[in-house]
């Protein structure tokens, strides 16, 4: 058994440590990962679904963004990891992609049973992918490492993985902690691993890949900046969601693209 050292961060009743050992932050102890049963969309996320849906026409348009980082060829094949609503592997496959999906949620999987299987990535033996994609995967990983090893041999030599994650213990992160006045207040329990984009660059890194590019989004910390607390209130957080999607859909690709690889 490891002993995980570093440095410790405390809120929400929870401890995270920037660990030496598995080189990243970290909830410690590591939970139970609970989000294959489906308890994190039923009762963490319910309305996920139905604010993709809402949201369709703006994560089309970004989905694309995505898309657009890589090369395509044809025949290209990508595997999206985690699934979860299915839209960015609709938008694939819309986008010309061969595509196939896994979720461990059960529910989730059956309501994209064309595209996507029901298991755990391990369960999972394909290979000779062109791209990997895993959309906010990582972080609720109790060992993310074994996910990019096994990442490697489901791709081809020249493969690509394509990772998004939160931007967490960032220097507005911790601003927007202090405002008001929260300690670490973006721990929780289904997210067991933080990064933001220089601590997962070491992290790949580290673990073996090479980075091709890195790619950013707007910092909604920057509402809670200019008075605008949306932390406790859903509503809030909708609205403001909105007026951002509006930007995003008014902006050129060529620009947004341009802005969020700067941001990135």
């Amino acid at each position: 058994m490891q002993i995980c050292e570093g440095e410790i961060y405390s809120g929400n009743n929870l401890n995270a440590i920037d660990c030496q050992i598995h080189g990243c932050i970290h909830l410690d102890p590591i939970p139970v990962n609970k989000y294959g049963d489906g308890y994190y969309h039923r009762c963490v996320k319910p309305s996920m679904k139905d604010d993709y849906e809402q949201d369709k026409e703006w994560w089309t348009a970004i989905h694309n963004d995505w898309l657009s980082l890589i090369p395509q060829r044809d025949g290209h094949r990508l595997l999206d990891v985690g699934a979860g609503t299915g839209h960015f592997i609709q938008n694939a496959r819309l986008a010309g992609w061969s595509v196939v999906g896994i979720e461990s949620d059960y529910e989730m999987a059956k309501s994209n049973r064309n595209y996507v299987l029901w298991g755990e990535y391990e369960d999972y033996s394909g290979t000779d992918y062109d791209v990997i994609s895993a959309h906010w995967v990582m972080e609720h990983l109790a060992d993310p490492s074994h996910f990019l090893q096994w990442a490697k041999g489901r791709l081809k030599d020249d493969g690509n993985l394509l990772i998004t994650i939160p931007n967490d213990f960032s220097p507005i992160q911790k601003d927007a902690m202090l405002a008001v006045n929260k300690p670490y207040y973006w721990l929780n329990q289904y997210h067991i691993n933080y990064w933001n984009g220089p601590s997962l660059v070491r992290f790949l890194n580290t673990n073996g890949w090479s980075i091709v590019d890195v790619y950013g989004s707007w910092q909604p910390e920057q509402h809670i900046l200019n008075g605008m607390n949306y932390l406790e209130d859903h509503n809030l957080g909708r609205k403001l969601h909105s007026e951002r999607m509006l930007h995003d859909l008014e902006t050129r690709a060529e620009y947004r693209r341009s802005k969020y690889r700067l941001m990135g």
